[in-house]
């Protein structure tokens, strides 16, 4: 054999021996890759997800390809909250495997739970057009529509999730809380319900399904709602603040004020269970209370109008004019321009009036209605305006209230009846306001915040102080049936109560032999004439006293 042949045969030997070398190490290294990789699913299983991590990125390090290595590390990565870790992960797999219908679904997810809805949208496209079936990818691209706003489209998605597996509690939930925004209140209920029947410890079906009764009126179905969301999540905020909302919508005051006192216990932040715990304390007429709980809902929400409107009606209905202005002019800062009817400046016209400002305040309706299309105020709100820049008349008023429907002219002539009282009062015709004050409580209109203030309006004029409920420990200390008993507040100086004698904090327990509570109250200012007498029975230091009280308003 010649040399040369013999270094040919070498060589190629050499060559044969490297590439069986070569494929050896692949071996291997695929044995080490996949034994890192089941280590890692076994850490993921066990929940040291750190750990998965690291078996699963020494697996990627050895086969950059293996798109199950990212997919899987990508589910690690969202277990320890490092989203846009994993995010890029299943980007990589989809690189690797443009068909991997779970990375496109898993990415998807997380982009839904940090609110890009439509980068979110469009995974759940793309994993339905790889697998027309997936569950998840309907039931996910759903919610995201229903964060949208896109209802219908969120429905239909959600019914599609359904038909594949009618099992799960959430699709149910979420298509309901889609056909509330639809206004398909009976639907959304039938949805919570089966929600609830897939599973029975589902607290917030039972919460969706309550603030759905008490939508349709079934106060007491929503109250057994609630209590049942709270029995099985005792931590249920909200559902303690919408009970509390049907009870006080029940005339149940203690319970309603219980239960918002239990959701700011729990949640101290909680602006909204302030305000609505506001609205309790002044339908039992503590008003002071009122304020306060209002102020602490302003503070911890400083950009929510209604709190403020409250606050500045309350500050209305007991003579705190300026803060009363002040709120009222807050609330249109909120609002913006003012668009369409605005009850906000029609109040405001009158505390002007109140002020002494009487060319502003005309001057503010008149741009206001200058300012408005045709269509977008309504022929009655614009008698009212007309009204108050003196274009009309009381009876012109009165008769510009009629409407077919009975609610409706009831309604209206509550707001009238307050506005031309009102003004009557102002001009110094304290009589004729007064009557006419007395026609607006006649229509009992009693959540109209019209209604309310007449009522006080009057308290003010006849009585001239107005009441707070008696605390529970004072009415023991007094010895007063529940329910019975009235602190008097806000005493007007040189006012009726004062001229009889009546002072800050004296307890009220009977008018003219009568419980003294706060119908007592509404019924002496419907019925009371000026110079009318009233006998009062008082405790004033735990002794009773009797004081005669002659009713203000007389020319």
């Amino acid at each position: 054999m010649s040399g040369a042949a013999w270094v040919a045969r070498v060589g190629c030997v050499c060559i044969l021996a490297a590439a069986a070398l070569s494929g050896s190490r692949a071996r291997a290294a695929a044995n080490l890759s996949e034994q890192y990789f089941e280590r890692g699913n076994e850490n993921y299983r066990m929940g040291a997800f750190f750990a998965a991590i690291t078996d699963y990125t020494e697996t990627i390090r050895i086969d950059p390809t293996r798109t199950m290595a990212y997919i899987s590390r990508g589910l690690a990565r969202t277990r320890v909250g490092k989203i846009d870790e994993a995010i890029a992960d299943y980007s990589e797999a989809i690189k690797l495997d443009p068909q991997s219908q779970a990375a496109y679904n898993n990415r998807g997810y997380l982009k839904l739970n940090r609110g890009d809805n439509d980068e979110a949208i469009a995974d759940f496209d793309k994993a339905l057009e790889i697998y027309a079936r997936s569950f998840s990818a309907y039931y996910n691209r759903g919610r995201a529509k229903l964060n949208k706003g896109e209802y219908d489209a969120a429905i239909a998605d959600l019914t599609a999730a359904i038909r594949i597996d009618p099992r799960p509690a959430d699709p149910y939930y979420q298509r309901a809380s889609a056909k509330v925004e639809i206004g398909d209140t009976e639907g959304a209920i039938a949805d919570f319900s089966e929600a609830i029947r897939g599973d029975s410890s589902y607290a917030p079906a039972y919460n969706g399904r309550g603030l759905a009764l008490f939508e349709t009126g079934e106060y007491e179905r929503a109250i057994g709602d609630y209590s049942r969301a709270i029995r099985v999540d005792p931590n249920y905020v909200a559902a303690y603040n919408n009970r509390g909302i049907a009870q006080h919508k029940r005339g149940r005051y203690d319970d309603a004020i219980a239960d918002f006192d239990e959701a700011i216990r729990m949640a101290p932040q909680y602006a909204g269970a302030y305000a609505n715990r506001a609205s309790v304390e002044q339908d039992k007429g503590d008003y002071s209370g009122a304020i306060a709980d209002f102020t602490k809902a302003i503070g911890l929400a400083p950009k929510d109008a209604l709190s403020y409107r409250k606050r500045g009606h309350l500050y209305y209905d007991t003579g705190r004019w300026l803060d009363s202005l002040k709120d009222l002019s807050t609330v249109a800062q909120l609002e913006g321009d003012g668009r369409g009817e605005n009850y906000d400046l029609l109040r405001i016209w009158l505390l002007s009036l109140r002020l002494g400002e009487r060319e502003h305040a005309t001057t503010l309706v008149e741009s206001h209605l200058k300012n408005q299309a045709s269509d977008e105020i309504g022929d009655w709100y614009k008698s009212l305006c007309l009204f108050l820049l003196g274009r009309s008349s009381v009876d012109g008023l009165i008769s510009a209230a009629a409407d077919p429907e009975f609610k409706k002219a009831n309604e209206r002539r509550c707001e009238a009846y307050f506005f031309a009282g009102s003004v009557r009062i102002i001009e110094g015709d304290v009589e004729e306001g007064v009557r006419l004050l007395k026609q607006c409580l006649a229509t009992a209109v009693t959540d109209f915040t019209e209604y309310a203030s007449a009522r006080s309006e009057l308290e003010s004029i006849l009585i001239g102080a107005h009441f707070e409920q008696v605390g529970e420990e004072a009415r023991r200390l007094v010895v007063l049936d529940t329910g019975v008993g009235l602190s008097v507040w806000n005493v007007a100086p040189g006012g009726p109560a004062e001229s009889a004698g009546l002072a800050e904090k004296d307890i009220v327990a009977a008018i003219d032999g009568r419980p003294a509570t706060f119908e007592t109250v509404r019924h002496l200012c419907e019925v009371g004439n000026p110079s009318d007498t009233v006998k009062l029975d008082i405790i004033r230091l735990q002794r009773p006293m009797n004081v005669t009280l002659t009713l203000g308003g007389a020319k």
